[in-house]
């Protein structure tokens, strides 16, 4: 798992998954952080799987005052 911006925050519940298995992903965002941002923050997540090796994920954000 690579976090991809300095205000987000990613923790997996477990590393690895047995097949057809699930797991909780917590995704923490610092809004001081991204209120500068110049594109989506992302997590890249890398897996074995064969057909998705690499995931993205785009964690859309509103900040409000």
């Amino acid at each position: 798992m690579q976090v991809l911006n300095g205000g987000l925050g990613a923790d997996l519940k477990k590393r690895e998954l047995a097949p057809g298995k699930k797991t909780k992903m917590k995704i923490t965002v610092e809004g001081s952080h991204l209120k500068d941002l110049k594109s989506v923050p992302r997590i890249l997540l890398i897996t074995n799987d064969p057909e998705n090796p690499k995931v993205m994920i785009k964690v859309n954000t509103t900040l409000t005052k």
